[in-house]
């Protein structure tokens, strides 16, 4: 979280706290940084997919990555 304080547009800190948000079960909270992750960087969830167990399994990231990344 440290990390967002000072780099509060950078896509993958926001990417890993949505991970650890939907780790946690606040799903909307994940979602809403999630998107904000999207628009920072449509492309990066592709690239880091496979370190986000719990968000490539989550119905609603992979529509908001058919949006912004594809």
């Amino acid at each position: 979280e440290l990390g967002l304080t000072y780099h509060p547009k950078e896509a993958r800190l926001l990417m890993q706290k949505a991970e650890v948000l939907m780790h946690k079960g606040l799903e909307k909270e994940a979602l809403v940084f999630a998107q904000l992750a999207f628009t920072a960087d449509g492309h990066l969830f592709i690239k880091i997919k496979d370190e986000l167990p719990r968000l490539s399994a989550n119905a609603e990231i992979r529509q908001l990555n058919q949006w912004y990344g594809n």
